[in-house]
């Protein structure tokens, strides 16, 4: 079933690196995105790519290149495509978790119908329901962020349900599996446990994660229209030009509140407005505001510059001074946020608020 770190990548990559280049109506992407970015124009002359355009992080139909207008469409699927696995003669894995629905026949002949009713990554509890034509076993992945696991299994025959945690029952050491034995119809309650986390970045960054999400600094958002690029910069490649939906447009985004923020890592809080773990989501999920959970630290304005059109590498750590007051500042999900500061220096403020 291959080895677990492929699969985290791969979730990190679809929950943040993906959605974080689309707008949330879908109609426009970016070419290239950067960690840092409180602001998405055209850029000047020299800019910090010395391989594409000055339209590499402006949001379009098709900014730079052409490619990735068709190509954006086909990560989801296919990383939905592909979250099931085989797990031996008769045996299913849910390798890369989300909401989803999978009916299959295992090699062994057994034909089984899974369910998987979830907020998750915005949650991290998955309600599975099957039924299957003979007992089968049932593979879940553990993130190698989770800090421990819950599970409830019930089977409609049974008059009790089997109860498992990380102290009864324990993944395989390479592929992050659990095996549960189930029989032909029932239930299963996956809960997965995790707390704030911190990635180590150069110059004393830190970037900042929740489960398999990424959060980063919420700078505000406002979002002007301006022509697409398909008719400014193709007009001779593109004989039906009249027929350009009017939902094909560029977007200048830019930042409304101060990007040149410091965080206390010793003041992150994590918060979430998902109690249920099930039903629905709001719909774009990855517009601004719309994901249910955030994080909130204290912070300040530092003096912090720009080369090429973008933030600098932040100051060295001996150089980092509050210019304004300490305040709460807060991080939403990565995804949901198409201008953002990801990479955040670190200050000590504990004292000072």
């Amino acid at each position: 079933m291959g080895d677990r770190q492929f699969a985290d990548h791969c979730e990190r990559a679809a929950f943040n690196a993906l959605p974080v280049m689309f707008t949330d109506d879908l109609w426009a992407h970016q070419y290239l995105v950067v960690p840092n970015q409180p602001y998405t124009y055209p850029l000047n002359k020299p800019n910090p790519f010395w391989n594409t355009g000055d339209q590499s992080i402006l949001y379009g139909i098709s900014p730079n290149y052409p490619c990735c207008t068709v190509n954006m469409p086909q990560g989801l699927p296919k990383f939905l495509a592909n979250s099931f696995v085989q797990a031996g003669n008769n045996g299913l894995g849910h390798a890369l978790l989300s909401p989803a629905r999978v009916t299959t026949t295992l090699p062994s002949g057994t034909n089984v119908t899974l369910n998987c009713n979830t907020t998750y990554p915005f949650g991290n509890i998955l309600h599975y329901t099957f039924t299957a034509s003979a007992p089968f076993t049932l593979n879940l992945r553990v993130p190698s962020w989770a800090t421990s696991y819950e599970i409830l299994a019930s089977s409609n025959s049974e008059s009790s349900p089997n109860i498992y945690d990380d102290t009864s029952l324990f993944p395989d050491p390479h592929t992050g599996m659990l095996s549960l034995s189930l029989l032909q119809s029932g239930t299963v309650e996956y809960k997965l446990h995790t707390t704030i986390r911190t990635e180590d970045r150069g110059n004393d960054t830190i970037s900042v994660y929740y489960g398999a999400l990424l959060y980063a600094l919420d700078v505000g958002y406002s979002d002007s229209i301006i022509s697409n690029s398909i008719s400014t910069h193709r007009i001779d490649k593109i004989p039906f030009q009249q027929s350009i939906p009017k939902q094909a447009h560029d977007h200048i985004i830019t930042n409304t509140k101060p990007w040149n923020i410091a965080i206390d890592p010793d003041t992150l809080a994590y918060h979430t407005n998902n109690t249920s773990n099930v039903g629905k989501l709001p719909n774009p999920i990855w517009a601004y505001e719309a994901p249910p959970s955030y994080i909130t630290a204290q912070g300040c304005e530092i003096e912090w510059g720009v080369e090429k059109g973008l933030p600098a590498r932040p100051p060295l750590k001996g150089n980092r001074e509050c210019i304004g007051d300490v305040r709460e500042v807060v991080l939403r999900p990565y995804g949901s946020l198409k201008v953002h500061m990801a990479v955040l220096p670190t200050v000590r403020l504990r004292g000072e608020e």
